[in-house]
């Protein structure tokens, strides 16, 4: 019987590529859905009786899903271009693709890296607000965080947090770092049309970790206080793979400032990068169900 790996994502995802390219290199047989180049084209036929059966295929390639032996799932949900998004059909189709692939997986008996729960199908990058509220026995410590309407709460958290603190939009991942009076004035027009995301700068080492199955691969040596918080982390959010950035002080407190569940491995140093994927290979081919 053939059997494949699966990859659900996008063909130009530095991750999808690398994975792909080393399995089909140790013999594997892997089929790779690009998500914004599945419609049309993508063929699924699934019939749900006592027991959930199928096929799955697009061009050449096609699977039923008993072939399917492990699965990498990095997709988005949006199953079209930018542009296509815009409209109500592409909206449609986006939703349409999220909900088929999510049911989906939720039917596979192999092990999928990572299988999310309905909590961050749409919270795919979590600040430290959000792990408190997914983690209630969260080890980690937290920055300060504020997020406010009122430009006089901002003024008077920026004197609590020491004369510096970290701006972040709420709806992108950027952080801009104010150390100046001069510089919070900049948030008083922003404050009249959106909430003021405020978090404090916490001094120490900054640290990349990458969780692939019962793994942590840090960015610079190894860390096993750290390591273990990780892993404990991961487990409550039910991710075999994921990136936390962190800070460690010199009083050795591990401060996370974030976690994403699809980790991205365009700004990764090539050591890391290659740990990470040798990591996810000998996971999806290991035939035994990681924490998904």
């Amino acid at each position: 019987m053939m059997s494949y790996t699966l990859i659900i994502g996008r063909g130009d995802d530095p991750c999808c590529e690398l994975v792909s390219a080393r399995l089909r290199s140790l013999g594997q047989n892997v089929m790779l859905l690009s998500e914004h180049q599945l419609f049309p084209g993508l063929q699924f036929a699934w019939q749900l009786n006592e027991e959930s059966y199928g096929t799955l295929g697009l061009e050449s390639q096609n699977a039923r899903f008993d072939e399917i032996d492990a699965v990498l799932a990095r997709f988005s949900g949006i199953a079209c271009s930018p542009e296509e998004f815009e409209t109500k059909n592409g909206r449609y189709l986006s939703s349409e693709w999220h909900a088929l692939i999510r049911g989906f997986l939720e039917t596979l008996p192999c092990p999928v890296v990572n299988r999310l729960g309905s909590a961050l199908w749409y919270k795919p990058f979590l600040r430290p607000a959000d792990l408190m509220s997914l983690v209630p026995e969260l080890k980690f410590q937290t920055p300060r965080t504020m997020v406010t309407t009122s430009f006089e709460d901002a003024l008077a958290f920026f004197d609590l947090c020491g004369g510096q603190l970290c701006y972040s939009p709420l709806t992108f991942r950027s952080n801009y770092f104010i150390y100046t009076k001069d510089a919070v004035q900049r948030l008083n027009p922003l404050s009249n049309f959106l909430p003021l995301h405020l978090s404090e700068i916490v001094c120490g080492e900054p640290l990349d970790a990458y969780v692939v199955g019962n793994r942590v691969i840090f960015n610079n040596g190894s860390h096993i206080s750290g390591e273990s918080l990780c892993l404990e982390t991961a487990a409550s959010l039910k991710l075999s793979f994921c990136h936390f950035r962190l800070i460690r002080t010199v009083e050795d407190a591990w401060y996370c400032l974030s976690l994403d569940c699809t980790p991205s491995l365009f700004q990764c140093e090539m050591k890391t990068r290659d740990a990470v994927v040798a990591s996810l290979v000998e996971t999806l081919l290991s035939g035994k169900r990681v924490a998904s």
